[in-house]
């Protein structure tokens, strides 16, 4: 990866300034202080959104100085930053594997597949935990966002969080969902999903975690969500009644 920046300048879609840009517009009062001219393009080309490449720009020289595109690869695909640092270690060959640290949990699919996620304009972080498990892929971030009249980017995000509170409702679940009325964020705070499940298994009521969420998200309270979850007229396989 950091070896092909080299060949990467000689890329016609980089070098020809009259083709038309692959990776999103930045206004230029955000766009990062790179060393090289088209080390942008190089980098989302990498899997890198220029929103995240800014930030890591933003770590290594806050005093402004111009960051060459292979700092920026290294220190946002380092295993270890602080041994990539030192020399000791190194990033990654294959930006797929995402990030080692426990705030960016790497997973991987296909080879090709991160690229895909990022050239959608989903935020790398979105991008490294959908990759971390096999459960959502990316059509069905363009089925929700179309059914949601949202871009790919925003559904993916949706996905991302709730698969990072542990929760992988299917697509239509979540649309049927964000088509209803909704007392609370989703997905709902852990406690109060915990909260849910334990109310409900005192009443008796069979519920998964999902189920709860849903229903929380719903009624607002747990106690609102059980006595949901316990109407004998509620479709557990009708995705627009939780």
């Amino acid at each position: 990866m950091l070896d092909a920046i080299a060949v990467a300048w000689a890329d016609p879609g980089i070098a020809d300034q009259t083709v038309e840009p692959r990776c999103p517009a930045v206004p230029e009062a955000e766009r990062p202080h790179l060393a090289e001219p088209n080390a942008l393009t190089v980098l989302w080309d990498a899997g890198l959104h220029p929103v995240d490449v800014a930030a890591v720009v933003r770590e290594l020289a806050p005093d402004g100085e111009p960051v060459p595109a292979r700092a920026v690869l290294e220190r946002a695909y380092a295993a270890e930053p602080a041994l990539a640092a030192s020399g000791t270690g190194g990033a990654p060959t294959d930006p797929a594997q995402g990030r080692g640290t426990a705030a960016h949990r790497g997973g991987r699919r296909r080879p090709d597949e991160r690229g895909a996620w990022v050239r959608e304009g989903v935020p790398l972080d979105a991008v490294t935990e959908i990759m971390s498990q096999d459960v959502y892929s990316l059509n069905d971030a363009r089925i929700l966002a179309a059914r949601l009249s949202r871009s790919v980017a925003q559904a993916a995000t949706v996905l991302a969080a709730w698969q990072s509170a542990g929760m992988t409702p299917p697509v239509d679940t979540l649309v049927g969902l964000y088509w209803g009325p909704m007392l609370m964020d989703a997905p709902p705070p852990k406690v109060l999903v915990d909260r849910t499940l334990a109310l409900a298994r005192a009443a008796g009521v069979r519920a998964t975690r999902v189920d709860a969420a849903l229903a929380l998200i719903r009624t607002g309270t747990p106690a609102g969500a059980v006595t949901m979850l316990a109407d004998p007229n509620r479709r557990p396989d009708d995705p627009y009644s939780p």
